[in-house]
């Protein structure tokens, strides 16, 4: 599956993150919504945590660790994902842990092929 398909484009965002729902974690908020034709999904790094340097590879953090779940996300579901402060003393490992934490309790994967590495 090409993800890149599936990427909100930058005119959709702020309409949609005023209509869904919203969860707050350590290192990122989380917006969704569920029952949606097809999965789109969005990562922002606001400008304020540091340089380009810095932000491109906390996107691209984020963006792995939604592609390494991304066969567990249940069909319908779109997903905003904005960095929080907290993001720049973290590693790969625990935002990957954290997403899919998140997404579990949200009941927004499916849980039979969940592993959560400690």
């Amino acid at each position: 599956m090409k993800l890149k398909n599936y990427r909100f484009k930058s005119t959709e965002i702020s309409s949609y993150l005023n209509q869904s729902h919203k969860v707050k974690t350590t290192f990122f908020t989380l917006f969704y919504k569920t029952d949606q034709p097809y999965l789109k999904f969005a990562f922002i790094i606001p400008k304020k945590l540091g340089n380009a340097v810095f932000r491109n590879k906390k996107r691209r953090q984020l963006k792995e660790a939604f592609y390494k779940s991304s066969h567990l996300i249940k069909p319908g579901v779109q997903i905003i994902i904005i960095a929080n402060e907290k993001i720049k003393i973290t590693n790969f490992k625990l935002i990957h842990n954290m997403l899919l934490l998140t997404l579990k309790k949200r009941n927004l994967i499916y849980e039979e092929h969940l592993s959560i590495s400690y």
